[in-house]
């Protein structure tokens, strides 16, 4: 096992501030950090050698999707799938993502 690399966490600490702070230094935004902040955590970065981890920046996505969930009782049924792929057609083109569930006709599992 190699050593652990040190997190946004790790600079918040050594810096004394928040999370949320380092990160509006790390990417300039979205708010505003004073000189004497940046510089606090400019210096923690500097002595904790930290690096952003290029993995975990890499699962963002660079838009935001919205969801719209759908519940349907039974899919393989032309009424149903039609209806679904009208709705995600529709929603993908406003940007939102279209979850769908298919309860089998159970009450249980439609209140669930």
């Amino acid at each position: 096992m190699g050593v652990k690399r040190p997190t946004v966490a790790d600079v918040a600490q050594r810096a004394g501030t928040s999370t949320a702070a380092v990160s509006y230094v790390l990417i300039d935004g979205p708010r505003p950090v004073s000189n004497f902040l940046r510089a606090r955590v400019t210096r923690a970065i500097e002595e904790l050698d930290y690096r952003p981890n290029r993995r975990a920046q890499a699962l963002r996505r660079q838009r935001r999707w919205r969801q719209i969930g759908l519940l349907v009782p039974d899919l393989t049924l032309p009424l149903f799938g039609e209806f679904v792929g009208s709705v995600e057609r529709q929603a993908r083109t406003q940007d939102h993502l279209t979850m769908i569930g298919n309860t089998g006709y159970d009450p249980e599992r439609e209140l669930e």
